[in-house]
């Protein structure tokens, strides 16, 4: 039967990792600027974002002032840094998911799916007498 065979196991996990893979990751809203020069990178794009200082030195909390446009993301901040020549500035998430959270939950979804379809065949396969399976510990009637 080809839903048993691990060609199929195989295509059915990449293919739910490719569409996990390919939908639209969620940005977020709040981006934290740490490093020297953070307050000026934060000043220069006050027009996207608001802004909040943090307890911790240099740290800057910035609010997208407008969530989903093109300004209002990850990317523009670190294009933004280059630009000014502030190079020590990092741009991490606050909320929303990181590109390489993504593809950890695109690898993760593969995975789960590879070990579920694996195991559920040897669940559903009852032999003609009643006994236990020794490979995965269930008692058949």
């Amino acid at each position: 039967m080809i839903l048993k065979s691990s060609g199929f196991k195989l295509a059915a996990a990449a293919l739910v990792g490719v569409i996990l893979f390919i939908l639209p990751r969620p940005e977020g809203t709040k981006f934290k600027l740490s490093g020297n020069g953070a307050d000026q990178l934060g000043q220069s794009v006050s027009n996207y974002f608001s802004m909040q200082q943090t307890d911790s030195g240099n740290a800057v909390i910035l609010t997208a002032k407008a969530p989903g446009t093109v300004q209002a993301r990850a990317q523009y901040l670190t294009e933004q840094a280059q630009t000014m020549g502030l190079s020590q500035v990092n741009v991490d998430y606050v909320d929303g998911m990181s590109p390489k959270a993504k593809r950890f939950l695109s690898m993760l979804a593969v995975l789960v799916i590879l070990f579920v379809v694996h195991v559920l065949p040897d669940l559903c396969h009852c032999p003609g007498q009643g006994g236990a399976d020794k490979t995965i510990g269930v008692l058949y009637h």
